[in-house]
């Protein structure tokens, strides 16, 4: 299947909006595969001083193996270069933390899974890259039967990779996890077996311990449940704290900085009445619950609502994505919250594809920028073949807006890959400018369209309802108003669906 309108909509070159000095340019990139008509996902972006590395999974056009992808976008998300590492067997990264920035500062550490999908054996290898996509080394992780990476992090000076295997597949053995630890050489210096718990996650904390999450039987007589478990420098375990309540995997083991863990993925309650639904939980150090917090429910099956990762910004608040999949619902959100576990503010985010509102999109990876923005990897699906997906990469501003000033407009729920619908000009102007409103027949306005125009401080000083017409032009007269930079948004009754930036001169 060829890209559609998503991608000719979504395109970066034809969109990027400044949004201040300290949030540089947004775009919203969605990306097909370059070999052919195949997916394409991201799962780990890193930020450089001339844009963004974006490492993910690239299926092969003429099997049905996977490899491991290197692109590299410009500060306005236009692509520069692409690089594919394929080698035999279907490699893959782990969903999420499937890269770390190195202790010394001289590329990236990539976990890479090689698997062949019977009794062969996998591997699971520590790959570091340059910034050029060149691989300066390759470390032997784990091998085994069966095998799998779940996730790689650092503690500034060493590096460490968990995953989960079985010895002897596909002898009835049950699954098993490690926790190996190298130098920045690549050298192992431990290797520890975790038989208690199946691993999803791991991170080494601000005590320098080692936690993983994950499910398993512990003790021997208790149900089976989820459990964060502590370890040691040596990999001996302090505690285990059960989860209350059923869930699926995690993704993601996040210490903050007042010494909680704070753990991301899915309350699942699929055997039960209740819908799945996104779930975090912070836990202390001494194994003591903290708070939890419920997001968004999806389906009662639904496998693509979850929270997937977390970083914490500069102020202590931290910043959350997730995404959520029910009829006639499927978003990406943006959460910041408070240290504990206040929701400060909520962004939502859909794709305009193919004359549908809403195309299934999930963000694997969210980053602080360097500019103070946010910068995000993940995947966008095909409303009409979910088997088709697009590498997805948005940048916006600290406040989670693609169009700057949108934490004034009143709404939550952003449409994204609509970002060329208007036009402007001429621009910079004294004040008069024409706005020159495209948008696609098959975009369904619910409501009249309604322009709203911020001065630099957020005061709302044009509000004017342009009925429903798809296609019109705008004539604005700021003239009145002092110099400087105006966000313009075009809404309906419930989403922001465009905007620019207007400079008064």
């Amino acid at each position: 299947m060829k890209p559609t309108c998503l991608l000719q909509l979504a395109a970066a070159a034809g969109w990027s909006l400044a949004a201040g000095s300290l949030c540089g340019q947004t775009f919203n990139v969605v990306l097909a595969n370059q070999l052919g008509d195949y997916y394409a996902e991201g799962h780990a972006v890193k930020c450089l001083p001339d844009g963004y590395l974006v490492f993910g999974n690239q299926q092969e056009q003429l099997t049905l193996d996977h490899d491991i992808m290197i692109t590299k976008f410009d500060l306005a998300g236009n692509m520069v270069w692409q690089m594919n590492h394929s080698e035999p067997g279907d490699q893959r990264l782990p969903q999420t933390t499937a890269a770390v920035a190195a202790p010394n500062g001289t590329g990236y550490l990539v976990a890479v899974n090689t698997y062949s999908g019977n009794a062969t054996g996998d591997t699971v290898r520590l790959v570091k890259y340059n910034t050029q996509g060149d691989t300066l080394w390759t470390s032997l992780v784990w091998a085994d039967s069966f095998a799998y990476g779940r996730s790689v992090f650092t503690d500034g000076v060493h590096i460490c990779v968990t995953g989960r295997f079985i010895d002897g597949f596909p002898q009835p053995n049950p699954d098993r996890s490690f926790i190996v630890r190298l130098d920045t050489s690549g050298v192992v210096l431990d290797r520890y077996r975790i038989q208690k718990i199946v691993v999803y996650a791991g991170n080494v904390g601000l005590d320098d311990a080692f936690y993983a999450i994950g499910m398993g039987q512990l003790p021997s007589l208790s149900p089976v449940s989820d459990y964060l478990m502590k370890f040691d420098s040596t990999g001996v375990d302090q505690w285990a704290y059960m989860f209350p309540g059923p869930f699926a995997p995690w993704f993601t083991v996040l210490p903050l900085s007042n010494g909680t863990v704070l753990c991301l993925g899915r309350w699942d309650d699929a055997l039960g009445p209740a819908p799945n639904g996104s779930y975090m939980l912070a836990v202390d150090t001494g194994g003591t619950f903290a708070w939890d917090y419920r997001g968004e429910p999806g389906h009662w099956d639904s496998e693509e609502t979850m929270f997937t990762d977390a970083f914490q910004d500069s102020d202590t608040t931290f910043i959350a994505c997730a995404s959520v999949q029910r009829n006639f619902w499927v978003k990406a959100l943006i959460y910041r919250f408070s240290l504990d576990g206040d929701s400060l503010w909520r962004r939502e985010y859909s794709h305009f594809n193919s004359g549908m509102v809403h195309a299934p999109e999930v963000p694997w990876d969210i980053e602080p920028a360097l500019d103070g923005g946010i910068v995000l990897t993940g995947e966008v699906k095909e409303s009409a073949n979910l088997a088709t997906r697009y590498l997805w990469l948005l940048k916006l501003d600290s406040l989670g807006c693609l169009v700057p000033g949108c934490q004034y407009v009143g709404l939550q729920e952003q449409l994204i890959g609509l970002e060329g619908a208007l036009q402007v000009a001429p621009n910079p102007s004294a004040g008069r400018f024409n706005l020159q409103l495209e948008m696609p027949a098959a975009v369904e306005v619910q409501g009249d369209l309604l322009l709203q125009v911020f001065d630099p401080r957020g005061r709302l000083v044009v509000r004017r309802v342009l009925g429903r017409q798809l296609e019109q032009t705008v004539a604005l007269d700021l003239s009145g108003e002092p110099p400087g930079v105006y966000n313009a948004h075009i809404t309906d009754e419930k989403r922001m669906l465009t905007g620019v930036r207007l400079v008064v001169e």
